[in-house]
């Protein structure tokens, strides 16, 4: 990589990309919607790396259950825990299963209003 780089700019180090700073983003992190899932798109151990980093982490409440985590343990590692609509209104939406179901499509336009 740094050899094609080194041969079309003449530079080694690749070019620095201007970007949204962390502590500018939110990460919302909703409950799962669909029946007997009972995993959590974020720990509790990820949230703190991701607060440690300065992003913002937004998790819906009670989001952890069914994974054995308490809304209180997600306030410990640094996040905010709040409505649906707030998480969903976040920069970046994480969520475990692929692809939105007709529910998160309601979720995401609700919190856009």
């Amino acid at each position: 990589m740094y050899s094609a780089m080194l041969l079309l700019t003449g530079k080694i180090e690749p070019e620095s990309v201007a970007g949204v700073p962390y502590d500018q983003l939110t990460v919302g992190v909703p409950k799962e919607i669909h029946e007997g899932e009972k995993r959590v798109a974020m720990s509790p151990e990820a949230t703190k790396q991701f607060t440690k980093q300065g992003f913002k982490v937004v998790v819906e409440s009670g989001a952890g259950e069914g994974a054995k985590f308490l809304d209180a343990d997600y306030i410990a590692a640094g996040a905010e825990v709040k409505s649906a609509k707030e998480a969903f209104s976040s920069d970046i939406v994480l969520k475990v299963r692929n692809g939105p179901t007709t529910l998160d499509k309601l979720c995401w336009k609700m919190a856009k209003t």
